[in-house]
């Protein structure tokens, strides 16, 4: 285990194993081994998706119908204006299925906008995209924006006016995250 991975965020931690094609007794031991702190949570979030889900069958009236299409008539209407999804970062939780050899860490920081949007490749960023359903440009606009999220919240929990992390590059993200020269070379091609 890297440095950055014992130090993923709780939520981080149950996103991950949410996200993990089997969810019996080898994963789970897995993931009690490798986040002790979080143990509780895990245990319970097994127990959780291991009970069945009880589907309704019965058919939707009317009224429901209605419902449904005019939030997705609305959703609709607000991604076409926009030309992306309202919140881009978001899907970098649906990516950390279909991440390939690029770490959660680096989607971390890249969602905290602590790496610098130029040093990604053209062709990283291009996958990333198509990953999430994006338009590139709106990809870079919610990464440039990210930086500056997360700071008023921060200065709320501080006395004094927090300084936001240096950023630092895409390919020093993939370095300290533990990333061997080949696959990093093969990720900067955009290649994952």
């Amino acid at each position: 285990m890297t440095h950055l991975e014992s130090n993923l965020s709780r939520e981080d931690v149950l996103d991950a194993f949410a996200l993990e094609a089997d969810h019996g007794q080898a994963t789970l031991e897995r993931y009690l081994r490798d986040y002790p702190q979080y143990s509780e949570d895990l245990v319970g979030l097994s127990l959780e998706i291991s009970q069945p889900l009880d589907f309704c069958t019965a058919p939707l009236d009317g009224e429901s119908h209605a419902k449904i299409n005019a939030v997705v008539r609305k959703f609709s209407e607000a991604t076409r204006s926009t030309g992306s999804n309202s919140n881009l970062l978001i899907e970098f939780k649906r990516l950390r299925s279909a991440r390939g050899s690029i770490p959660i860490q680096v989607f971390s920081l890249l969602r905290d906008g602590q790496v610098k949007i130029a040093t990604i490749p053209r062709a990283v960023l291009a996958r990333i995209a198509e990953l999430i359903d994006a338009r590139v440009e709106a990809l870079c606009e919610q990464l440039a924006q990210a930086r500056t999220l997360g700071e008023p919240a921060r200065s709320f929990k501080s006395e004094e006016r927090p300084m936001s992390p240096e950023q630092i590059s895409f390919e020093e993200a993939l370095s300290d995250a533990g990333v061997s020269p080949e696959i990093r070379s093969e990720i900067m091609s955009g290649k994952f």
